[in-house]
């Protein structure tokens, strides 16, 4: 049974998470979320971006710079910094398993 708007309903959303085999222990709640996701998916849709590209384009060999390294001067040193980094230092987020934070 289809959501608002074409969106997936709850019913919809545990049958594709057993394809998936997922655990998932309240489907109704991921069928909100993606009823939102379809629902902004229908606003790009109307926006008309059919065929826009995604903008990179293409450059020629040639036409590209040398690569060449550009020093930067940590304060306290690379090691200052990369304590810093692995502790957290209050605006880096430490990957899971990663031993920071």
């Amino acid at each position: 049974m289809a959501g608002r708007g074409g969106a997936p309903g709850a019913e919809e959303i545990a049958g594709i998470a057993r394809l998936m085999r997922l655990d998932v222990p309240d489907p109704a709640e991921h069928a909100e979320k993606v009823g939102r996701m379809v629902e902004y998916f229908g606003m790009l849709d109307e926006a008309g971006a059919e065929g826009a590209g995604w903008g990179g384009g293409t450059a020629r060999l040639g036409d590209l710079r040398e690569d060449e390294h550009v020093p930067h001067e940590w304060e306290g040193g690379l090691g200052a910094h990369v304590r810093t980094v692995r502790r957290g230092g209050g605006t880096y987020v430490a990957a899971p398993g990663s031993g920071g934070a």
